[in-house]
């Protein structure tokens, strides 16, 4: 498969030419012929569209190859001379993926797009993401490409889309509507470069990971283990589906530790073709992680879905991810390195004070359903209300949390 996308793979794509082409074509042709019946008939196109042609409208891009034909006109010329494709200004054809910003387009639209009536779209909460994509699609796309945005009132996120001449290239990645009954794979192109994969896999952490504290206590002491984990979900077909809808409802879950052995082991071997290859991807960079089934959810629909896990645990695996792959977002890597730097036993203080920092770093709209004391004093702290932090020598409220902390107040956040 090409990793590239032409003017010519949109056919029906509306276009516009700079006067100069167009000129170049309508010449040549009244050269050939009189009247714009005669042009209409001969080159095979509707007298309508002749017409908007001449006129400076729009076209679509099987009209335009016609008369290109036709009047004898490179395809480099038509190409250059694109004024206007859709809704994109003075696009830079061919669109090329095969580059890091490529990589990272691709990624967010497997992970949080779909492709739905000829349009490309991809939504996410976080602002950084959204101007992550749209960073790329201006390096594949053009300058002055500037998607269409809006606000998903179902569940809040933030939607940006792109015309079919850029959905061509994620119809034949079978990018479609529903990815949990018609899962992708990773494009075939990724495997030949590390650094592709490891844009992909920061990408990925992302969209669709989260790096978190898990944390375990013992005889009054606390326990930081960082954990990066992935989930996906996958449709459940055939008889697995009709032996659970009896034991699911509609928003319900069904976990791993709940379900016979015998047939949690088949469903382990039924992993998610995007855990897999990402699995592969680490296994190469020499972190080892085998992606297993986690747990059954039923929609409002009754459709039974599996939740695969990609799980990397513990402070060495998040030191090599960080050396090797790197994070994508400037939040990420400072999170690491507090996760990182809390070892050993931890007191409540010291522990309350980590989770703090850490969870300090996400932005406000980010951590709203995070169920947890931290959160909650966040939440209590952006409502401007005051805050009492643990510990017996911050004992003062203030309405700032981080300086009840104890943080210094010229670095709340504990940053380097």
């Amino acid at each position: 498969m090409k990793n590239s996308v032409d003017y010519t793979d949109s056919p029906f794509s509306k276009v516009k030419l700079r006067p100069g082409v167009r000129n170049r074509i309508i010449n040549r042709i009244k050269n050939r012929i009189l009247t714009s019946k005669q042009i209409a008939n001969i080159v095979g196109i509707q007298a309508a569209s002749w017409k908007r042609f001449v006129n400076d409208g729009f076209v679509e891009v099987k009209t335009i190859e016609k008369l290109r034909v036709f009047s004898e006109v490179k395809p480099g010329t038509v190409r250059r001379g694109l004024s206007e494709i859709d809704t994109i200004s003075n696009p830079e054809f061919p669109f090329n993926f095969d580059s890091p910003e490529g990589i990272r387009f691709e990624a967010g639209i497997i992970n949080e797009g779909r492709v739905r009536s000829r349009t490309l779209e991809y939504n996410n909460k976080d602002d950084d993401l959204i101007r992550i994509m749209k960073k790329c699609a201006k390096k594949i796309i053009g300058k002055r490409c500037e998607p269409a945005s809006w606000i998903d009132k179902r569940n809040g996120c933030k939607c940006i889309s792109f015309p079919s001449c850029v959905a061509k290239r994620f119809v034949r990645l079978s990018i479609c509507n529903n990815k949990i009954s018609n899962p992708p794979s990773v494009p075939n192109h990724m495997f030949d470069s590390d650094e592709y994969q490891k844009v992909w896999l920061r990408a990925t952490l992302s969209d669709e990971g989260a790096l978190y504290p898990h944390v375990v206590s013992h005889k009054g002491y606390f326990y930081i283990s960082p954990k990066i984990q992935i989930n996906r979900n996958l449709k459940v077909r055939g008889r697995f589906e009709k032996r659970f809808k009896g034991m699911l409802k509609p928003g319900c879950y069904l976990y791993r530790k709940d379900i016979p052995l015998s047939i949690v082991k088949n469903l382990d071997n039924h992993v998610h073709p995007l855990l897999g290859s990402e699995a592969r991807m680490l296994e190469r960079l020499g972190i080892h992680s085998t992606p297993k089934f986690a747990r059954l959810r039923m929609n409002k629909k009754s459709e039974i879905s599996a939740t695969y896990s990609l799980c990397i645990s513990g402070r060495k695996n998040l030191k090599m991810w960080g050396e090797l792959i790197g994070f994508e977002l400037e939040r990420q890597r400072r999170q690491s390195k507090i996760l990182i730097s809390a070892n050993g036993a931890l007191n409540l203080t010291e522990k309350d004070s980590v989770l703090y920092k850490f969870y300090s770093l996400f932005p406000p709209h980010l951590r709203l359903k995070k169920k947890n004391s931290i959160n909650k004093l966040l939440l209590k702290e952006a409502k401007g209300l005051a805050v009492v932090a643990h510990g017996k020598k911050h004992t003062i409220a203030y309405n700032s949390g981080f300086r009840a902390h104890g943080f210094r107040k010229d670095d709340p956040l504990g940053q380097d």
